[in-house]
Formats: structure tokens, sequence, C-alpha cells
């Protein structure tokens, strides 16, 4: 509601200029109802009416799937960001707008620091304990998209909100699941009293998750500098790194690297664990092993790693017992498929496509499309070539997009490695 009555004061004073440079300013006020208790339906009203009185337009997005009966809350999220992601994207793709819009949010110095003690609980890093950002990316369910998150409030109590809202004659509604102690933020909500009377408040643990922020920022830049350095991508077939190079740099740049190239060839594979990686990284980036003359294989986060000796490892896609995930692909479509590719029919085809890894079977039509001389070149592992995209039509391989298509203009069938972006 502080956010809400903010932002209407804000157009209120922008609005003038804003109207004769670009016409309105592009808001839109969206409620979730979870669905979670019986008051949620009229307190969405409730919201649209304020909405409405402050000239705002509103909509209210229903959670009306099942619900599950443990991690409400971290579902509850899940299913709010999802269901306002769906809402961008309908409105984009409707042309109700000409960009997608950013989401604004009225998280507080509170809440962030209630944020920071929860991953402190679980033993996070700098990416957790650097608290909420300003402003992130969250990317969609496919990996692909996703929304951009804006947190103007971090640094503001809540307090001085309620105090802001009193000043204006606005009121608002307490959400009662905000003192049910089942729900692990509620409890370290209450354990903050208790830290407050030995000076850990709110602004003290945001002070912190603010400077850990800035340290973050410089270990990501420094990573990325060392990564630009060790590693080659050759475009999602497989990736070769130098590992004796990083065996010399910071540890953490070396499991940020790991940790980064696990995610871009892992697909649609669950994700490893910031521990399962450091173990990863403490058993095959030393000094003595990357001088070592010898062969390990592994696998981790959907993915084979394998170290060759002279100081070389390289990390490729698993094919895994089951196979990979299939999608069919509609003239002029492009969609993601396995987390790591965009995948795309050419709009002057007339005919679907399925979209499926090429296999173990089809190294015959590598050769006649000309793939195998790239292979040898590469000495590509034979099971990453398994798990490329492939396109096929009635049973028959048509194109394997990674090298070229066997007939007719490059863009009929493409592909793009997304961690090439």
């Amino acid at each position: 509601m502080a956010l809400m009555h903010l932002v209407a004061t804000w157009v209120a004073e922008a609005g003038v200029a804003a109207r004769q440079r670009m016409g309105p300013v592009p808001l839109v006020v969206l409620t979730v109802d979870h669905m979670l208790r019986p008051q949620s339906a009229e307190e969405a009203a409730w919201v649209k009416g304020k909405a409405t009185q402050l000239g705002l337009p509103h909509a209210t997005l229903a959670w009306d799937g099942p619900k599950p009966s443990s991690a409400v809350q971290a579902a509850a999220r899940t299913a709010r960001y999802g269901l306002i992601d769906d809402y961008l994207e309908r409105e984009l793709r409707e042309g109700c707008v000409s960009s997608k819009r950013r989401i604004v949010v009225a998280h507080h110095e509170g809440d962030q620091a209630e944020t920071v003690l929860m991953r402190l609980a679980r033993g996070s890093g700098l990416d957790g304990l650097g608290g909420m950002r300003d402003e992130e990316h969250m990317p969609s369910a496919d990996g692909a998209g996703g929304c951009t998150i804006v947190r103007p409030l971090l640094r503001t109590p809540k307090a001085r909100l309620m105090a802001t809202l009193e000043a204006a004659g606005h009121s608002w509604k307490d959400d009662p699941s905000n003192r049910a102690s089942e729900f692990e933020r509620v409890r370290v909500r209450q354990a903050l009293e208790t830290l407050r009377g030995l000076g850990i408040g709110s602004a003290e643990i945001g002070r912190s998750a603010w400077r850990l922020s800035r340290a973050r920022r410089a270990v990501l830049a420094g990573a990325e500098a060392a990564a630009v350095r060790a590693v080659k991508l050759h475009r999602g077939l497989f990736a070769d790194i130098d590992a004796a190079y990083l065996a010399k740099v910071p540890d953490e740049y070396a499991v940020r690297i790991l940790a980064h190239l696990l995610r871009a060839f892992g697909g649609s594979a669950p994700a490893a664990r910031l521990s399962q990686i450091e173990q990863l990284a403490a058993r095959i980036i030393s000094p003595a092993d990357a001088a070592a003359d010898q062969f390990r294989a592994e696998t981790l986060g959907g993915c084979r790693i394998a170290c060759g000796g002279a100081g070389r490892m390289r990390i490729w896609r698993e094919w895994g017992r089951d196979g990979l995930p299939a999608l069919e692909l509609q003239p002029g479509a492009e969609k993601i498929w396995d987390r790591r590719f965009s995948v795309a029919l050419g709009a002057g085809e007339t005919e679907a496509v399925e979209v499926r890894a090429l296999g173990p079977n089809n190294s015959a039509w590598l050769d006649d499309a000309g793939g195998l001389a790239e292979l040898e070149r590469l000495q590509a592992p034979s099971d990453a070539v398994c798990t490329l995209p492939s396109f096929w039509r009635g049973g028959r391989l048509v194109a394997v997009p990674y090298f070229r298509a066997p007939a007719g203009p490059p863009d009929r069938f493409s592909v793009r490695f997304l961690a090439d972006d």
C-alpha cells in the first residue's frame, strides 16, 4: 500500500512532463490472490478499490492451482512471480505495451534483514548474504525471457512506510499469516526482536548486506575476467577449461566459473548444490592435479566432467539414462530446448518439426552434412555430440543446425547456445 501511494504521488508530480514526452506513464497495479485464506478475494477487491481511488489501473491474478502441504511460502512466491510474468508476457504479445514492464515490489529494510538471516542459516556465501538486490533479472522456468524486479524500498524501515501512510490518511490490511510461527520467515522476524536487544537490528544487517553485495560485484568481475582467459564454449557442444590456469586464481573464481558452466551445460537436469561444486573444485582443480598426466571423469548437475591431464578439463551435457527432452516447433516459431539452446524454424517452412537430441546412432548423417570433419578438428567427446539439438520430420532427421542444414537457406533451421548471449 505504501509503494502504491508513493507511485501514485510520483505519477501526479511527473505526469504532465511525462505525457508531453511519451504519453501516460505505463503503470498497472497487480494483486496476486493466492487463495490460501477465505478472506483473500475480499482483500484483493479492497486493493483494487484503493488503486482506483488513486487513478491507477489494476488487475487481480489468482493462484487457483493445487496447493502444497509443505513449503507453502516458497511455492506461493514461485506461483506469484510466474503469474505476474505470464501477465506481462501476454500484454506484450498482444501489443498492449511496446516493451515488457518491470516489476516494482515493496520489500523493505526488515524484509532484507530477514532474508539475510535465513540465508545465513543455510550457510550462504556472498551471493546469498548480499541479500536481495535493488534490481535483478529472474529467468522464466524454461531458462529464457523472465522478468526484471526492482526494489526501491530496501533501505526504508517498515515503520517509515507505516508513518507515510498514516500521514497521507491511507489505511492498510495485515495478513494474519505474517504472525504464523510455522513459517520460517515469521520465526526469524520474531528472533530479530531479540537481536535488536544486542544491537543487531535490521539497519545493521542491511548495511552488512550492502557491503557484501559490493564485494560480490568485485568478485564477479574478477571471475568473468578469469573465465575469458580459461574457458572456450564451442557453441554449446562442450566447454574446454584450462584447469592449470584455474588452479592459480582465487578459489572463489574457480568455483563460480564451474558453477556457471554446470548451469550452462546441465540443461533441464537438477542444478548442483554449491557444496557439491566446492567439493568438485577441490578434487579436480589443484596445482598438483593440474600437472598430473591422468584421466578422470565424473558427473554432476547433468554434466560430464573429464580431466585429461596436462591441465585440461572438459564439461558437456550428460546423455543420461532417460535421454533428453523433445518439443514441437511450428514454422516461424522460436523456443528454448533443454534450457541450453534457442531453437527456431524458418517462417517459410510448411511443416512443423520435432526437436530432440541427436542421439548415438546418427553419425552417418553427420558425415553427409560435413559435421564429422569439424568434430575431428575439435576432438569432441562422442557422447557430447549425442546431446546436440536435431530437427526431425516424420521420423526422418532433416537438420542438425550446429553444423549446417542439408539444403536450402541457412535460416531454415537454427540453434543458438544461450550461454553465448
